[in-house]
């Protein structure tokens, strides 16, 4: 049952890495009104943190047997979390550029490639 699943995400762990990046543009450009969220200040990027860990790891898994992408997985992710804020604050009426989202962003990808690399990849290899 476990081979049957572990091949089954091998299998499509590229997708599922992109489902996951167009969700997280969704939900950053989507119009969301939470009223919880807005109440409590850090929630949001607490929101921020585990939307780019899981982000993180999805694209990590997705090019697991490839380690010479990890620098461009890592730029590109921070890279992307830059863009998604300057639309925010470009293309949307209801949201608006913050800096410490940036930064909440970087803190989950960081999080993640460690976990990754101290941890997830020794298991697996």
């Amino acid at each position: 049952m476990l081979k049957d699943i572990k091949q089954l995400l091998d299998k499509y762990r590229f997708f599922i890495a992109v489902f996951f990046t167009l969700l997280v543009t969704f939900l950053s450009l989507a119009s969301v009104k939470s009223p919880i969220i807005t109440e409590i200040q850090s929630a949001d990027k607490f929101g921020h943190t585990i939307a780019y860990f899981v982000l993180s790891l999805a694209w990590l898994f997705a090019y697991h047997y490839q380690k010479k992408h990890n620098i461009l997985i890592f730029t590109g992710l921070v890279v992307y979390g830059i863009i998604i804020e300057i639309l925010q604050g470009l293309v949307t009426t209801y949201r608006k550029a913050d800096i410490y989202d940036v930064f909440a962003n970087t803190v989950g990808i960081c999080i993640a490639f460690l976990l990754y690399h101290f941890v997830v990849r020794k298991i697996l290899t």
